[in-house]
């Protein structure tokens, strides 16, 4: 007990000497009746052993005082601080010590994002804010680690380093979560459940903050940002089905995919995407060399965003997007049914390694409209058949090609650039970099591969659009249909009181806009940009979870006035051509493009 804790050794320590002098005291009282030998004796006799030189009674009981003044107070007192001073210095080291921190930003987990997320605040937060890291792993490690990759050490001073369980109540407690400024719920590399793991974890802080205000805790603000970082498609599907706001007022919730977040630094804060203007005849073809996440995410984002002019003059000019890699057949089945309503809507083929193609068509009960089109290659991307498709697609005068390499492997991923066709030299190519590649950063310095951009965790950009920045864009967006059609909210509270599908969806409309700006000249047909809009919302819709109609549904449902009763069950009427669309509707467009653009 004399040598743990941060304080609590000395209560122990203090209350074994006034047991030690009430007893010497008391034993003096009854041994040496009528002799004068006060309590003050006795502490002058503990506090300082000279005080027994010279002559005295009852040396011998003066002698065994004096003995235990040396062995509790002194020697135990000197030890007990020494080891109270270590103590806290190794709660410190292993992030054990707890700060009463307010108006802090506090990140939960030491993930990929971690390092991104604090250049961000180095750069934009006032010095005097405090910062505070709790992850699962050994905090002094993770210290040392980021002094060393954000070459800063006077900043990774400032920062309180926690150990501690982010979907704890007590920890999150304890690391004063309810008095935040802003939280980002990360996670850690590699973990079983993340996802779970930081969905949870929004719930408990969310608890926390309800109960401490209740409390009256006074040094709460009004609202802490909340940012809870998914990793699956899986989870981002499902929290998007939901149709019910995930914010309260005390914690204003985003959810942020971190794979959408890397792809959105190639595709919409670059000059990644081809520009293609009215009147252009060629198509945009993306090729995503890879299966995995980001590939699934690449093809996702790149389906919000890739909409061009020229669609509706007869020519059905689509944007392509084909995947190439090993197995592709599974994991096409896997996509198609994950995003089964956007196929219904789309062409789409397979390719044998063999070279035998499967080409599906749109069900033909919806009618052939949307500007997709999908591509699956089952190969290597060294097979001779893959090597001749890419050199044949680079060659088109048809299309624009663009190529992403985006495997898990990064060495796959280097090796894959430096080896692909010398035809696809005057390409532009995208490289998913999990960490820092010195080798893809040379290649990118050398005009023997043309203009090569990394991106992800381990770019220079990552986190350009810091998630804040993310989501003040797609404010922007629902600003515009609030005070158009909503109920003249402000900005903030307009946007936590709906579903993150909205969400999505606005900001993908806003990241959408600066290709616009690029592709319609001013005095483009306006027309053919709210069409070209209403194409890209379609994809949006669809990709965020809703089905379409068949005309006769739709007939019906506009008849009976059911359209909100299917839109519940996400099912919309306006999945449909931008001439079949009511004016009302059509309008929409025009109110949105030329409040934006």
């Amino acid at each position: 007990m004399l040598s743990e804790g941060l304080g609590s050794q000395l209560i122990w320590l203090l209350v074994v000497v006034l047991v030690s002098l009430l007893f010497f005291w008391g034993l003096a009282s009854i041994l040496f009746r009528g002799w004068d030998f006060s309590w003050q004796d006795i502490v002058a006799l503990y506090l300082d052993g000279g005080n027994f030189a010279g002559k005295g009674e009852h040396d011998w009981f003066r002698l065994i005082v004096t003995l235990f003044g040396l062995l509790l107070f002194s020697t135990l007192l000197i030890s007990v601080f020494n080891n109270l001073f270590d103590n806290i210095v190794d709660a410190v080291r292993t992030g054990r010590r707890r700060y009463s921190l307010k108006g802090h930003v506090l990140i939960l987990g030491a993930g990929k994002e971690v390092l991104p997320i604090l250049e961000n605040l180095r750069l934009k937060l006032p010095k005097q804010t405090d910062i505070a890291i709790m992850t699962s792993t050994d905090a002094e490690h993770l210290k040392e680690r980021l002094t060393l990759e954000t070459g800063d050490g006077a900043f990774v001073s400032r920062i309180y380093f926690y150990q501690g369980e982010r979907n704890v109540y007590q920890d999150l407690k304890s690391a004063c979560a309810h008095r935040c400024s802003a939280i980002f719920i990360i996670g850690e590399d590699g973990e079983e459940n993340h996802d779970s793991c930081n969905m949870e974890s929004q719930k408990v802080i969310s608890r926390l903050c309800e109960q401490e205000a209740l409390k009256g805790d006074k040094k709460m603000p009004e609202s802490i940002r909340c940012y809870v970082c998914l990793d699956s498609d899986t989870a981002i599907d499902v929290v998007q089905y939901d149709k019910a706001p995930v914010s309260t007022p005390r914690l204003l919730t985003d959810y942020i995919g971190s794979s959408d977040t890397a792809v959105e630094q190639l595709l919409v804060h670059s000059d990644f995407l081809p520009v293609l203007k009215e009147e252009s005849s060629r198509y945009s073809h993306l090729v995503i060399i890879g299966c995995g996440e980001i590939a699934d995410r690449v093809g996702i984002v790149a389906a919000h965003l890739s909409h061009y002019p020229r669609y509706s003059d007869g020519s059905l000019r689509k944007t392509l997007i084909t995947f190439i890699g090993e197995g592709m057949r599974p994991w096409m089945n896997h996509l198609v049914s994950q995003k089964s309503n956007m196929f219904e809507l789309c062409h789409y083929s397979y390719i044998s390694a063999e070279g035998e193609m499967e080409h599906m068509e749109p069900d033909e009960r919806y009618g052939d409209f949307m500007d997709l089109e999908w591509e699956f290659i089952d190969s290597d991307e060294n097979s001779p058949m893959v090597r001749s498709y890419l050199s044949d697609c680079a060659a088109s005068e048809e299309q624009v090609l663009s190529v992403v390499v985006c495997y898990d492997s990064q060495s796959r991923n280097e090796d894959v650039l430096v080896h692909l066709p010398f035809s696809l030299k005057n390409c532009k190519k995208g490289v998913f970099v999990q960490r820092r590649s010195e080798i893809l950063l040379k290649a990118a310095s050398c005009s023997m591969f043309g203009e090569v951009m990394l991106f992800g965790p381990g770019s220079d950009g990552y986190l350009n659009n810091f998630f804040p920045l993310r989501c003040r864009d797609g404010m922007k967006v629902n600003d515009v249909y609030e005070k158009a059609y909503g109920s003249g909210r402000d900005s903030r509270t307009a946007w936590y009181s709906i579903c993150e599908a909205h969400k999505l969806s606005s900001i993908y409309c806003y990241e959408a806009i600066g290709l616009k700006q690029k592709c319609f000249d001013k005095d483009s047909d306006e027309v053919k940009l709210y069409e070209c809009e209403h194409r890209r919302w379609m994809a949006g819709v669809l990709l965020l979870g809703y089905r379409a109609m068949t005309p006769e549904e739709i007939a019906r449902t506009r008849a009976e006035g059911r359209v909100k009763e299917m839109k519940a069950q996400f099912k919309h009427v306006d999945i449909v051509p931008f001439e079949d669309l009511p004016k009302e509707e059509q309008d929409k467009d025009k109110v949105l493009l030329d409040a934006l653009m």
